[in-house]
């Protein structure tokens, strides 16, 4: 097949991870012609990509099988796609977070819906009425990139992700390392570090626990990444990991306030017992085969080749 990504950029966040994985594996198990467009073109700079990338302006001359793009505003942009399938892999909740006249237009325009998550699919089913079963491809773990490494010493007692997006949590996360004076707790701020991904697990590795204050979010790769390495993890309840997340199985789950995720915190930080709990089954979690690219990536393609034989 002739596979067409339309994306806003190749920058290194969550969604644009799943789609360089997806895309790397639909070449390298199927042998598809794969593109990627984004409105410069430019190569992805920090995850290996098989895919070619082009500008968007150039998207009118070829013609594919399939074409997807995953953030509601370039809907519009799908219009002048020559594609069999034209596909809105919904990959966040964004009428949560964003003004929402594009996300539901989007939703709206009669494209094959697919989700990454559960919560995905209530978002797109509260919003429209789709007559279809919507797919749902949740994301993966690369292992070269995330793995438990017990030689590692812990530097910090608490990551996070840095991200000045609102919908994010930083903020959160920083009200509650502001306020715990006189009990200073270490801390990494993930954002910025520039750590290659193939050694991201050495900064997940280097932490306690991986603290996530997310509001709102289609799948939230930090927990399962943080699973991964053997980080112990608390969270706030976004939507997305509780396709994953179990309270008190494999992490704390809190509400979305500063005291409360200090509480957690500390309980993990001075109950060893507990610790291990989180990490032994937190480590069992990301494991699983559901979230395995190259498993998913084999669900996607069997979907989208029976979408265009029907």
């Amino acid at each position: 097949m002739k596979i067409a990504f339309i994306e806003p950029h190749l920058k290194c966040v969550g969604g644009i991870r799943r789609i360089v994985e997806t895309a790397n594996r639909l070449i390298k198990f199927f042998g598809h012609q794969v593109d990627i467009y984004t409105p410069p073109g430019k190569p992805c700079q920090w995850l290996a990509c098989a895919a070619t990338v082009k500008k968007i302006s150039e998207l009118h001359k070829d013609g594919y099988d399939v074409a997807l793009f995953n953030l509601a505003e370039q809907y519009g942009i799908m219009k002048d796609v020559k594609a069999k399938l034209k596909v809105f892999w919904v990959l966040a909740p964004e009428a949560a977070y964003k003004e929402p006249t594009a996300p539901i237009q989007a939703l709206k325009a009669g494209f094959f819906l697919l989700a990454n998550s559960n919560y995905t699919v209530q978002y797109i089913r509260q919003h429209i009425t789709y007559p279809k079963e919507i797919p749902v491809i949740p994301g993966g773990i690369n292992k070269e990139h995330f793995k438990y490494d017990p030689t590692i010493s812990k530097r910090y007692n608490i990551l996070y992700y840095g991200s000045p997006r609102p919908w994010k949590g930083a903020q959160v996360v920083q009200a509650m390392l502001s306020g715990t004076s006189p009990r200073m707790l270490s801390f990494c701020k993930m954002e910025g570090k520039d750590t290659p991904q193939n050694k991201m697990y050495t900064l997940y590795n280097s932490a306690d626990i991986y603290v996530s204050a997310n509001l709102v979010e289609g799948f939230s790769f930090g927990q399962l990444e943080a699973m991964a390495c053997g980080c112990a993890v608390v969270t706030t309840d976004d939507g997305g990991s509780r396709d994953y997340v179990k309270n008190m199985h494999n992490a704390i789950v809190v509400p979305r306030l500063p005291g409360h995720l200090y509480e957690a915190v500390v309980r993990v930080l001075t109950n060893k017992e507990l610790k291990r709990t989180l990490v032994k089954n937190g480590l069992e979690t990301a494991n699983q085969v559901r979230f395995d690219w190259d498993s998913n990536t084999r669900i996607l393609e069997k979907v989208l080749r029976e979408q265009i034989k029907n």
